[in-house]
């Protein structure tokens, strides 16, 4: 469906849903055409701003940064998967058309999704790894960020967001790079 006619319906993965029976899922549907269950928030997908009733219109370019931002906010704020998030958006003409690429490494070609290595690190690691001059679809795998850096992350080069939760379907690369080993303190 076209984003201009769709809804993006979640429940957090937060403290507060943890009775929700449904938390931690995401899904696209039609606007009112659908109906909202217990711990639901929406928005539709091209609205910008919290509970946004004036939709972007006719400008796509705006359209298209709503529907990323919608994106990065239930990733990083509400603790939603990338894969949930990212399966539920493809139900999108347009973010199939921008996205469907571009989750693979770019050094390699990894699928970042499947392979369970979607992060997020400071920005002086990505400075390092020179992505800051680069489009913003760029996307390294652990280890080829590495390789830019010229060392071994540590738990100490990744921030404090849901997307870095080590207990998210991330690779034994990736755990072994979020979490200090026994006894060692941060």
């Amino acid at each position: 469906m076209k984003m201009t006619e769709a809804d993006v319906v979640w429940v957090p993965d937060r403290e507060l849903n943890r009775d929700a029976p449904n938390r931690g899922t995401v899904r696209v549907e039609r606007h009112g055409h659908w109906q909202r269950t217990r711990g639901d928030l929406w928005r539709p997908v091209t609205a910008v701003g919290h509970r946004s009733k004036s939709p972007t219109k006719k400008d796509r370019t705006r359209q298209l940064l709503a529907m990323f931002t919608l994106f990065n906010t239930l990733v990083a704020r509400d603790g939603i998967t990338v894969a949930n998030a990212h399966a539920a958006f493809l139900a999108i003409d347009e973010y199939r058309e921008a996205h469907l690429d571009h989750p693979n490494c770019a050094d390699c070609g990894l699928d970042t999704v499947v392979a369970g290595e979607w992060y997020d690190v400071h920005d002086e690691i990505w400075l390092q790894a020179n992505v800051a001059n680069v489009s913003s679809r760029q996307i390294l795998c652990i280890g080829c960020l590495e390789k830019r850096i010229g060392r071994r992350l540590t738990p100490r080069d990744f921030t404090d967001v849901p997307v870095n939760d080590p207990h998210r379907g991330k690779s034994d690369r990736m755990l072994d790079r979020l979490v200090f080993p026994t006894g060692r303190r941060g």
